[in-house]
């Protein structure tokens, strides 16, 4: 019923497979509005896939949908230096 932004409202990770680099800016969106939220994420080293997970918190209460996405890690090819 109130519009709501970076200061009282938190995108929380619940999963740890993929690193979040910082905390994402949340802006401040109107009721019933539409915004985009942008995560900077670090993918892992090993080849694989892998899933993570973010919900919203507002005063360390959990709110809304679970949020999450899924990664696909190709494993990297090996060349060989010839002098």
């Amino acid at each position: 019923s109130m519009p709501w932004g970076d200061d009282e409202v938190q995108l929380v990770c619940l999963t740890e497979t993929i690193e979040m680099l910082g905390s994402p800016r949340i802006p401040i969106t109107a009721p019933h509005d539409r915004t985009t939220i942008s995560v900077d994420l670090k993918c892992p080293e090993r080849a694989g896939v892998y899933e993570s997970k973010w919900i919203f918190s507002y005063r360390n209460k959990t709110f809304g949908p679970m949020i999450w996405c899924s990664i696909e890690v190709s494993p990297r090819e090996q060349f060989e230096v010839l002098d």
